[in-house]
């Protein structure tokens, strides 16, 4: 009896759509490329609040409605999602093998952009664990911005400073103008103030961090202010303002709640004061301390 009207609700919804009157086909959407779609939005707004767990629970889900759609592209693309959520969150071997197989997938399946994105993070993960760092030098520039800012990232690593520019300034010139192409342009102009300080260029970097923090404000990127206003409290300059900066810093960690950052931003404080100031913010260091072993993020812009 259920079989018998499911196939006649199926006729009469032929039906239906024949007697319509209109000779076009319905517009049809897969509900698991929607799926994935929903997920990934849901994954990335995660992301950008650090909330790492969040972000991968949306991504798995964005990787299996992708293979019930069958969409290879989508499938690449969950994949190096659930790769930089779980670097990220410090599963360094989970992180690394989602992107190896991103990598895999992308070159089988001839996505140049993708397997550049893959190899870059790979590349950056063992930079940033003291490992030797590669060269990458393939990277066409024409393409997108948050490719060329990874670029830009290794070429720091490896103390190539004009090919740091060189990416950075490719970056600007692809981010678009909506608030994700601000906070490329954001990142992209800190980490000009970073190639500049490594070159001893210090009013040049401090321009580049005035420009990153009008940008932020602008977006809304507050890991990226923060990271800029470190620089500015790091650099010399009159002490209040450093104090400045290194609090407003130090603010923004703790609502992101990244221990090692915070502890970043209190061990500046307890070198810039004396006296009472200085034993407050070694009193805040120690607490911090006891709570927690989280080592120092030590990302590049």
């Amino acid at each position: 009896m259920k079989r018998l009207f499911l196939m006649l609700t199926m006729v009469l919804a032929g039906m239906l759509t024949a007697c319509g009157g209109s000779r076009h086909a319905p517009a049809v959407e897969n509900p698991y490329a929607e799926s994935a779609r929903s997920f990934a939005m849901v994954g990335v707004t995660a992301m950008r609040l650090e909330r790492w767990e969040a972000a991968e629970r949306s991504f798995e889900r964005q990787l299996v409605a992708a293979q019930m759609a069958d969409d290879t592209p989508v499938v690449v693309l969950a994949h190096y999602n659930l790769g930089m959520v779980r670097l990220a969150a410090g599963q360094r071997e989970r992180g690394q093998r989602q992107l190896r197989r991103t990598l895999y997938l992308a070159q089988r399946n001839g996505f140049a952009v993708m397997a550049a994105r893959a190899r870059l993070a790979l590349a950056l993960d063992q930079a940033r664990s003291g490992g030797t760092v590669p060269v990458i030098s393939d990277i066409k520039a024409d393409w997108p911005a948050d490719v060329q800012l990874s670029a830009g990232r290794l070429a720091l690593y490896r103390h190539d400073l004009d090919g740091a520019r060189r990416a950075y300034g490719r970056a600007l010139h692809q981010a678009g103008h909506d608030r994700g192409g601000v906070v490329l342009q954001a990142k992209a102009h800190l980490g000009l103030a970073m190639t500049a300080k490594a070159a001893g260029n210090a009013a040049e970097s401090r321009g580049e961090l005035q420009l990153t923090l009008k940008l932020c404000r602008r977006a809304g990127a507050p890991r990226v202010a923060a990271d800029a206003l470190m620089l500015l409290a790091s650099a010399n300059g009159k002490i209040p303002d450093r104090l400045d900066a290194a609090v407003r810093a130090l603010t923004i960690y703790r609502d992101l709640q990244d221990k090692g950052s915070q502890r970043r931003a209190l061990t500046l404080l307890v070198s810039l004061t004396t006296g009472d100031g200085r034993a407050h913010w070694q009193k805040e260091l120690d607490t911090l301390n006891a709570k927690t072993s989280t080592p120092v993020r030590q990302d590049a812009p």
